[in-house]
């Protein structure tokens, strides 16, 4: 993965999803793939640099609150990196899984890892989208058991944050819901 140079990505607030799929394709903006799909208003863009430079203002006129570009050091979870998750196949190919002891959910289904499908699954996070708010949602829906307590392990609390919006645009849409 870190061969794949050439691109980057960008984070667009305040965008729902299928008004930024609009607005990237009539801006012409084919090469630009949504990579992460955080929350309902958080998604980040990957691919070209230069198209990333190009879309955030068009972006930011349309309505998008912010437009960030993140420090990573290319574009991932994109088309751009199936170059990587096939020259990782012949690893993941070869590798025996132990039987999974519990649910663990795919970032590029959010659905539970079947066990016939592990390495393919696993492949597939490398150029496939996130879908963080499709998971977080299954699990608060309790599709896989009682909603667990959440513990974010690192130095940072960006998933925390990302939970904690979803639940909030949950909230408002139950409430919206409620009052029609």
């Amino acid at each position: 993965m870190a061969l794949t140079g050439g691109g980057g990505m960008s984070a667009v607030i305040g965008l729902p999803e299928t008004q930024l799929r609009f607005l990237l394709l009539r801006a012409g903006f084919a090469s630009l793939d949504l990579a992460n799909l955080n929350t309902p208003g958080q998604i980040v863009l990957a691919g070209p640099v230069e198209d990333l430079e190009e879309a955030g203002p068009i972006l930011e006129d349309a309505g998008a609150r912010a437009v960030r570009r993140l420090a990573v050091s290319g574009p991932f979870h994109s088309r751009y990196m199936a170059p990587a998750a096939e020259r990782l196949y012949p690893v993941v190919a070869a590798t025996r899984f132990a039987p999974l002891a519990f649910p663990v959910v795919a970032n590029a289904t959010a659905r539970p890892y079947e066990q016939e499908r592990i390495g393919d699954l696993l492949l597939q996070q490398i150029h496939q989208p996130v879908r963080w708010c499709r998971t977080m949602e299954s699990i608060l829906d309790g599709e896989y058991g009682p909603e667990p307590e959440f513990t974010e392990i690192g130095t940072g609390t960006v998933l925390t944050g990302m939970l904690r919006q979803i639940r909030r645009e949950r909230r408002t849409a139950v409430g919206a819901a409620g009052a029609r």
